[in-house]
C-alpha cells in the first residue's frame, strides 16, 4: 500500500468560507485562487482523523498556492484541506487556535495544518506582508485528490519519527528566509521550469526544517547584549564600501573579537563576514533597479574588488547574475526589495 491510515483523535469540518484574503488586503504578483480552498469552523463538529505515513523516499511536494498577501490581516476561524506554510515579513498579531493562539510577528514562520480550527487579527490594523505556500507532501497521498473539497479529515505522518516544527523564528538572513521569497516569486512567473524551481526550493525549505540545520536563537533577548549587536549592525550598514574585518565590527560593538563571533551567530544566523556579504548583496538589489547605475559603480559602491568578484557574490547569495537580476525585477518577475 502507498500509505497507511489509522484513526487519530479530533478534527474539524465544517462549510464553505469565501476568501483567503481579509477585507483591504491584496495579492501581489499571485496566481488565481481555487474557489474552494478551506471552509468556514463557525460550526464544527468533533471527527476522528487519518494518519497518512509517508517515507521520505516518497516526499515529492504538489504547490497549489504560493502568493504574497499584503495589507491587514482578519481571517475568521476556518479550515484548510491541505498543508500551508505562513512567513511574516512585516507586521504584529495573533493567530487562534481553538486550544490557545501564538503571536505572530516579523520573520516568524508556521505551518497550518488541515482539518485544524485557526484565525488570524493582526494587531491595530498595522500592515501585515506575509507568504503563504500551500501544498501537499506528495501526489496522489490524500484520498479526494485535487478536489479539496472532498476530503476528509486528515494529517501526514513521516516515517522515522521525524516531524516540521510548527512555528519557528527565523533570523533576519536566514537562508529559508531567502528560500521562500525565491519559491513565491519563482511560482507567480507561472512557466513550467519556473514551478519546477518552486517545487524544488520547497524540498529544500522540507529539508532544512527535517534536519533541524537551524540558525540558534536566543531563547530570552538580553537587552544589553542586543545593544551591543545593534552597535555592530549599524557600524556595519554604514561602512558597507569599507574593508571590514570581524575585529573592527567586534570593537564597534563593544566586544572581544572570540566573544563577539559567538553572540553576532547566535542573533543574526552568519559569522559577521558572511553577515557583511548579504547585506551588501540586499544593498546591491536596492542599486540595481536605478538603471542608469552602472553594474561596475555598484560593485565598487559596495567594497567589491573587482564586477567579476561582486558578480559571483551576488550569484552565489541569491542564485542570479545581477544584470539578469536587474531584468527580472524591472520587469515585475521579482518583487521590489523592501
Amino acid at each position: 500500500m502507498e500509505h497507511q491510515q489509522r484513526t487519530v483523535e479530533r478534527t474539524e469540518v465544517g462549510t464553505k468560507f469565501p476568501s483567503p484574503l481579509a477585507p483591504g488586503a491584496r495579492s501581489v504578483r499571485t496566481q488565481a485562487v481555487p474557489p474552494v480552498i478551506q471552509r468556514s469552523a463557525a460550526l464544527e463538529a468533533a471527527r476522528p482523523r487519518r494518519a497518512l505515513t509517508l517515507s521520505l523516499e516518497r516526499l515529492n511536494p504538489v504547490i497549489r498556492i504560493a502568493h504574497r498577501i499584503t495589507g491587514p490581516l482578519h481571517i475568521p476561524p476556518r479550515l484548510i484541506f491541505d498543508y500551508e506554510f505562513v512567513l511574516f515579513l512585516r507586521g504584529h498579531g495573533v493567530i487562534g487556535y481553538r486550544r490557545g493562539r501564538e503571536i505572530f510577528e516579523p520573520n516568524q514562520l508556521f505551518l497550518l495544518a488541515p482539518f485544524v480550527s485557526h484565525r488570524f487579527d493582526s494587531q491595530d490594523d498595522s500592515p501585515c506582508e506575509h507568504l503563504a505556500v500551500h501544498f501537499d507532501f506528495a501526489p496522489g497521498l490524500v484520498p479526494g485528490g485535487e478536489r479539496l473539497d472532498r476530503r476528509s479529515a486528515y494529517e501526514v505522518v513521516l516515517e522515522g519519527g521525524l516531524a516540521l516544527p510548527r512555528s519557528i523564528k527565523l533570523a533576519a538572513l536566514d537562508p529559508v528566509r531567502a528560500m521562500f521569497t525565491h519559491l513565491v516569486d519563482a511560482y507567480a512567473r507561472g512557466e513550467a521550469l519556473a514551478r519546477l524551481e518552486a517545487r524544488l526550493l520547497l524540498l529544500r525549505i522540507l529539508h532544512q526544517l527535517l534536519s533541524g540545520r537551524r540558525a540558534p536563537q536566543p531563547r530570552t533577548p538580553d537587552p544589553v547584549l542586543q545593544l551591543k549587536i545593534n552597535r555592530a549592525l549599524l557600524f556595519l550598514d554604514a561602512h558597507l564600501a569599507e574593508k571590514l574585518s570581524a575585529a573592527a565590527l567586534a570593537a564597534a560593538a563593544g566586544f572581544s573579537r572570540v566573544h563577539f563571533n559567538r553572540v553576532f551567530r547566535s542573533w543574526t544566523g552568519f559569522s559577521p563576514m558572511e553577515y557583511l556579504r548579504r547585506r551588501r548583496i540586499a544593498k546591491a538589489k536596492e542599486l540595481l533597479l536605478d538603471v542608469d547605475r552602472p553594474i561596475k559603480q555598484i560593485a565598487r559602491q559596495l567594497g567589491f574588488t573587482d564586477v567579476f568578484h561582486f558578480s559571483r557574490t551576488f550569484r552565489k547569495i541569491d542564485g542570479l547574475p545581477p544584470t539578469q537580476y536587474r531584468r527580472a525585477a524591472l520587469a515585475g518577475r521579482i518583487p521590489a526589495p523592501p
